[in-house]
């Protein structure tokens, strides 16, 4: 009898749960086909808590040229080790994410994304100090600078140096946006301090011409990039792609080998996990309704949980990630939308492809329950018109929590 699989709830490092025996869900044969793709700098959104951060950890172990000597310790086993691409470990790879930065004021929130850019280098370095040359001297050096272009050149020039190209990934390139959507002067102000934002993405995109090989982003919302990004207009934008519609999520079959994998008896589990936590499509032909993988592994990890006390199926962690519709259900029109959606079941709409920064707090109340993961696509819908729905139970157990709250005010 093999040993049960740790269940992976709240790890997001691919080493980790390749080395710990923490149960996998194998998503890496997207690696070979976004490298397929004709264009190399890629944006793939999906709500909070849906597995992002965790891709890119793959990703950084598959590409970086620093984890060769492990490629059959983590891949082996894998789709992408059993089928490696021409250009596994063959980056060196720089991660940044945005998560987290300061927003309480316009020089708190530059201050914040330039250390945060800085620590992202600094973090590089210290992965590579065995690879690349005077690693004492580099750290020294970097430190000196404090400003957005001198710490990316800084880094790129390093890794030209070396003869190799720079893989980069984005995580949450989009979080601290969402400190608009309250719409205060204060929040407005915070706008126009974006483009040190700007300044980011338009070096990185000078370094696409001979440092840059590769870009990969993800985050939540689809902020419109000539206007948070000036003249970053270079990705692909494969979120609402048909093929991609799994790269994130657990579809049915891997919820259930998540189950065999951990040792747990199904047949002792009295919750219909289907109803509960599935039901998500991010394109109205895809074949499989997704889990969001944060409230599966949370289940999992607390399959104790008895039928009465099912309020505690969904974790508080993941409750936080819908303050922003906290602020906006507090609009009646919002409320009606919502309304709509308890008594018909679906509510014909538009999505909006791109959100722009100057009109945020304007922005269309059901484009962003849909990117946030409280609505999705309905997989009945007429030609040319979609439809949108609650995806599962537990989703809807927030909302009504909210409208009472809402209605006890």
């Amino acid at each position: 009898m093999k040993t049960p699989k740790k269940i992976s709830y709240g790890q997001c490092s691919f080493e980790r749960l390749r080395t710990e025996n923490y149960v996998y869900v194998d998503k890496t044969r997207f690696i070979e086909m976004l490298e397929n793709e004709p264009n190399s700098y890629h944006f793939l959104i999906r709500p909070r808590k849906f597995g992002k951060s965790l891709f890119l950890s793959t990703l950084r172990c598959y590409y970086d040229i620093c984890y060769a000597d492990k490629f059959d310790e983590y891949f082996g086993d894998l789709y992408i080790g059993k089928n490696p691409t021409q250009k596994r470990n063959s980056y060196l790879v720089i991660e940044f994410n945005f998560s987290g930065l300061d927003t309480s004021s316009v020089e708190t929130f530059q201050d914040s994304f330039k250390k945060s850019i800085k620590n992202s280098i600094e973090f590089f370095l210290t992965e590579h100090k065995f690879i690349l040359a005077d690693y004492d001297e580099n750290l020294k050096e970097l430190r000196k600078c404090n400003n957005i272009h001198p710490l990316l050149s800084f880094a790129f020039n390093i890794i030209s140096s070396f003869g190799r190209k720079a893989y980069i990934t984005i995580d949450d390139y989009d979080q601290y946006v969402s400190n608009l959507i309250a719409g205060t002067e204060q929040n407005k102000e915070l706008s126009r301090a974006f483009g040190i934002v700007r300044n980011f993405y338009e070096i990185l995109k000078n370094y696409t011409a001979d440092v840059i090989d590769t870009i990969f982003m993800t985050g939540v919302m689809p902020i419109v990039f000539d206007n948070l990004t000036s003249g970053f207009n270079i990705t692909t934008n494969l979120s609402n792609d048909l093929r991609y519609n799994d790269i994130y999520g657990f579809t049915e079959e891997e919820v259930e080998f998540l189950i065999e994998e951990c040792g747990i008896d199904r047949t002792k589990m009295t919750i219909d996990l289907k109803s509960l936590f599935s039901g998500y499509l991010f394109h109205q032909n895809a074949k499989n309704k997704l889990y969001n993988p944060s409230m599966v592994l949370y289940f999992l990890s607390k399959s104790s949980i008895a039928d009465n006390e099912i309020e505690k199926i969904v974790d508080d962690n993941f409750i936080a990630n819908f303050e922003i519709v906290k602020i906006l259900l507090d609009k009646p029109e919002n409320n009606n939308q919502l309304d709509k959606i308890f008594k018909s079941g679906t509510v014909p709409t538009i999505i909006n492809k791109r959100f722009s920064i100057d009109d945020f707090w304007r922005l269309e109340f059901l484009s962003l329950l849909y990117y946030v993961g409280l609505v999705t696509f309905d997989d009945d819908n007429e030609r040319g018109i979609s439809y949108l729905k609650i995806p599962n139970d537990a989703i809807k157990l927030y909302l009504n929590r909210q409208k009472r709250k809402n209605i006890q005010k």
